[in-house]
């Protein structure tokens, strides 16, 4: 029988009380977890529609669901609820002429995609994955996010060898992922975004030997990743990555790309970019803690390196310049976290006001010394009360201008607290 962990979330296991996949996700109801032992499972799924299941297996080294080239591996069409949650699994040998050889995914909403090797799939478009947005009279927006990931040998007999965003409105968040050696006949052999609002963030990331072209379409934007022929973008690099061999993308204890990534990203993407009704992300943060990661910073790609890369006595670790971030998340209730970037030594000030330009918290009042700073605020006030919903505004200065006025800074943004 089914596990109750509480009164909301119930996991059924895979064989324990369903042979198969597919019997679980047919049994389940709202909000179940369905959790797959290690083995191997030749099925080609059919999502059920059912609200907010998550599927997830004992890692992609050890759970493999196998499509055995008669259909795609697992498909959710518009009659369907998304699945919330897919990880922990290889996903292989799916086969299909329309798209999506892998996943398909026709949705609204958010997914999570994460802990996944997509290998040797076929399709017309999206060969390991494709998600097609909602477009025409019912319009709705697609917010994926793609987290340590591997898409490798997979083909397109159109465009997006690895992953495609098909139709219209599918805003894609890649996280340490790994596009190699994915093929398409049209373009994008690693990705392909380039229909209607169709727009992907990309960070600490590897793309490489995908033919004819790593990435195909005008809104992608990538950030501290390391991109065959290189690419317009935050800290991008060009270099052998140093994979183990085609078959084993782990790193090389002497690839460019241990170490390389950033545990701390702020994406500050200029609207004024986007097309008209395209989703974009104005202020996301990606904020690791070290125990995400081995050595001085993240590893760029799906696989995090043992090895280490030798930090430079040289090497300069502080900002290159002040800055405030927008506030994480935005609207938000009760928390928020303010990030800041100090170039230089001294006294810092971190105050909040109401949108009257009363004086609400006075979060930092202390000097500190240069690097890369946050602190979190939990929507009270100096008297430890809870405050009003509302539009608040938050001012930092650090240094005198009157003294130093090079090393001296002040700024304000604002943020809105839900109710």
């Amino acid at each position: 029988m089914p596990t109750l962990i509480n009164t909301i979330t119930t996991v059924i296991s895979v064989p324990e009380d369903f042979l198969t996949i597919q019997e679980a996700l047919d049994s389940a109801e709202v909000g179940y977890t369905i959790h797959v032992s290690p083995g191997i499972y030749f099925e080609n799924i059919q999502w059920p529609d059912i609200d907010g299941l998550k599927l997830i297996g004992s890692g992609p080294d050890s759970t493999i669901i196998d499509g055995n080239q008669t259909n795609r591996v697992i498909e959710v069409d518009d009659d369907a609820s998304p699945p919330s949650e897919i990880s922990g699994f290889t996903i292989t040998n799916g086969n299909t002429t329309g798209r999506g050889g892998g996943i398909e995914i026709e949705m609204t909403g958010d997914i999570l995609l994460s802990n996944l090797v997509i290998s040797n799939n076929q399709a017309s478009s999206g060969g390991g994955i494709v998600v097609e947005g909602i477009g025409g009279a019912w319009m709705g927006e697609a917010h994926v996010t793609v987290e340590n990931v591997v898409f490798s040998g997979n083909h397109a007999t159109g465009n997006g060898g690895g992953f495609s965003a098909h139709e219209d409105f599918v805003s894609t968040l890649f996280k340490s992922v790994t596009f190699a050696n994915n093929t398409a006949d049209g373009s994008g052999g690693g990705m392909d975004f380039y229909s209607m609002g169709n727009y992907a963030v990309i960070l600490n990331s590897i793309i490489w030997n995908n033919t004819p072209d790593n990435l195909y379409g005008p809104h992608l934007f990538p950030y501290f990743s390391n991109i065959e022929n290189g690419y317009d973008g935050v800290e991008i690099m060009n270099s052998d990555p140093l994979f183990v061999s085609d078959q084993d993308l782990r790193l090389q204890a002497e690839s460019p790309c241990i170490d390389a990534g950033s545990a701390y990203i702020n994406v500050d993407i200029d609207p004024t970019l986007m097309i008209p009704g395209e989703m974009w992300m104005e202020g996301v943060m990606v904020d690791l803690t070290p125990a995400f990661y081995g050595g001085n910073a993240p590893d760029m790609g799906a696989y995090e390196s043992p090895y280490t890369a030798p930090l430079s006595l040289n090497e300069e670790i502080s900002p290159l310049e002040y800055r405030l971030y927008p506030p994480y998340p935005n609207p938000f209730n009760p928390f928020t976290t303010l990030r800041y970037d100090l170039q230089k030594d001294g006294h810092v000030h971190i105050t909040i006001y109401d949108i009257l330009g009363k004086r609400v918290k006075t979060l930092i009042n202390s000097r500190q010394t240069a690097g890369y700073r946050s602190v979190q605020w939990n929507a009270r006030n100096d008297a430890g009360t809870a405050v009003s919903p509302g539009v608040y505004l938050y001012t930092i200065e650090t240094g005198d201008p009157s003294t130093s006025p090079a090393h001296s800074f002040r700024q304000t943004r604002k943020m809105v607290l839900m109710k």
